[in-house]
């Protein structure tokens, strides 16, 4: 019969059983918190696709980063050209609430020396800033001044950037005390900041396409205006955004009226559709204003366009697609 031999050894630094068990845990509850990180990030990322216009992105981003961080605040700031800036949205939870404080929200400018100096300072590196308690930080005076405005006692701001340009940056604030952030938190940020900034160029690409889109339709309309102002001595020109001015010498107010019904039937007859508008009101229409006078020594052109103005406001008050007529000046 052959011996039976029991051997126990221990090899240094291997983890014990219950070590290891802790370690799988560890482990375990890591995963299910970037497994809810990642599940938060899409539902946010979601959320900021569902719209191409900027200030219910900006809205959105603010709000829904802040509900799943649940901190304080959440603030998008937009850089100017001289790196100064501005907050063009915020979102603040309900509780502890914190609208007794002066606003971060839309258009409150808030200009950086250190920045402005810098042209962007770190955030240019893709680098993040957190501050766990602004008065224990190596901040400036004048800085400290400015937190202190607004109440501001901890924060992690990260950047935007659209391609390789700074554009901004995302930040989350605490104010009623200082505040530990975590690696995940400050990740999220980085993240949603991303997607933020994806966001924005594809909402300044729609942009340029809708305003190239109304210049085309701009000229198409003066095109069907032309078309009806045929004499030498008439004027067509473009006054103001979507506004044409029609100057008719020796012309009552009767021709003046019948040419602007002429312009207006031109118009329609294009079927240029309106991005706007649905229902019956498909296609785009113009309102017209009719002034008339006999010129008289000291009376200014600027009187009649003013008058004629007036009108063309009358007749958009009346539901537009509409000729008003002034009065004989």
């Amino acid at each position: 019969m052959q011996p039976i031999v029991s051997i126990a050894c221990w090899l240094g630094g291997m983890p014990t059983p219950k070590t290891l068990r802790a370690q799988l845990q560890e482990q375990s509850l890591h995963l299910q918190l970037l497994d809810q990180q990642q599940h938060m990030l899409n539902r946010v990322i979601s959320k900021i696709r569902a719209s191409l216009d900027l200030e219910t992105i900006f809205r959105t981003a603010a709000k829904e980063t802040c509900k799943l961080l649940q901190v304080e605040r959440v603030a998008v700031y937009r850089f100017c050209d001289d790196w100064g800036g501005e907050f063009v949205s915020e979102f603040e939870l309900a509780e502890p609430g914190w609208n007794a404080l002066e606003a971060l929200g839309k258009k409150t400018v808030w200009n950086d020396s250190y920045l402005q100096e810098h042209q962007g300072g770190r955030y240019r590196d893709n680098q993040p800033l957190v501050v766990t308690d602004v008065y224990q930080a190596d901040l400036s005076q004048c800085h400290l001044d400015i937190l202190a405005q607004f109440h501001i006692r901890a924060y992690a701001t990260v950047p935007i950037f659209i391609g390789q340009r700074l554009w901004g940056v995302l930040a989350a604030y605490q104010h009623s005390k200082p505040y530990e952030w975590q690696d995940t938190q400050v990740q999220f940020l980085m993240q949603v900041a991303a997607h933020l900034g994806v966001a924005v160029k594809q909402a300044e690409l729609l942009a340029q396409a809708e305003q190239k889109a109304e210049e085309l339709q701009m000229v198409q309309v003066a095109q069907a205006a032309q078309s009806v102002v045929k004499r030498p001595s008439d004027l067509l020109a473009r006054y103001g955004g979507e506004e044409f001015a029609v100057i008719l010498p020796d012309t009552d107010q009767a021709g003046a009226t019948q040419i602007a019904q002429e312009i207006q039937q031109a118009i329609a007859d294009l079927k240029i559709l309106h991005r706007n508008l649905g229902g019956e009101q498909r296609f785009v229409t113009i309102s017209l204003g009719v002034a008339s006078t006999i010129p008289s020594k000291g009376m200014s052109m600027m009187t009649l366009i003013d008058e004629a103005d007036k009108a063309l406001y009358q007749a958009k008050e009346q539901g537009r697609n509409r000729v008003v007529c002034q009065p004989l000046l």
